[in-house]
């Protein structure tokens, strides 16, 4: 059964993680690394097979509701809701802060990496479509989808030319607006809305022509 297309798509995005940012396996890195190969499965997904359900992970493998293992454009919907927003609902405990004193894959998921990466999820749905909504923290948001095949641009260049091993998930935002401006130019459509699409997720300021000193 894990030969389902996205799945299979999923687990070789493993592989370029670990050719690449290496992501650690643990906390709020390990959660990106989750991510990134949901977004490749997505992409993969749409692009080779696009009668199948693009922003659905595991649909073809999962026999009990709601049907699917993860939904990135709605994440709390998943059979194991995810949270939408940075440390919002859903959000699982990933630093010793927050309640998980040790990784471990069999008592904590890694502190969190199944559950959390329903964030980035979110966001690279956001992106690629758009959206208008309100997040856990009551910030409503507006953003213009710029397309799965430029987004996933984004994405491939945030993962092989800036992350690195202990990146978490205000270094993805961080660097994921600068790969838009390295590709598209700053002030750009692809650049303000890959800022937006992370504010809506709860990471860092909306984009504004004129910054608020």
């Amino acid at each position: 059964p894990l030969t389902a297309f996205d799945v299979t798509a999923h687990e070789l995005g493993h592989g370029v993680c670990s050719s690449s940012a290496n992501l650690i396996y643990s906390r709020e890195s390990g959660a990106l690394n989750e991510a990134l190969s949901d977004i490749w499965a997505a992409a993969v997904e749409y692009t080779y097979a696009p009668e199948k359900e693009t922003w659905l992970i595991g649909e073809d493998i999962t026999k009990i509701a709601p049907g699917y293992l993860r939904s990135m454009s709605n994440p709390k919907s998943g059979l194991s809701p995810q949270p939408d927003t940075y440390r919002g609902i859903n959000w699982y405990p990933a630093t010793v802060e927050e309640g998980c004193a040790s990784p471990n894959s069999n008592t904590n998921d890694n502190c969190g990496v199944h559950y959390n990466s329903g964030v980035i999820n979110f966001w690279f749905y956001i992106l690629s479509v758009g959206k208008t909504g309100t997040n856990d923290f009551g910030r409503n948001y507006n953003v213009t989808g710029i397309g799965i095949e430029k987004a996933a641009k984004i994405v491939y260049r945030l993962e092989t030319a800036y992350l690195t091993a202990n990146s978490d998930f205000k270094t993805a935002r961080t660097f994921g607006v600068q790969a838009a401006i390295d590709l598209f130019g700053a002030d750009s459509p692809e650049a303000i809305a890959t800022q937006d699409a992370f504010y809506a997720v709860g990471l860092g300021p909306k984009y504004l022509s004129t910054p608020d000193t």
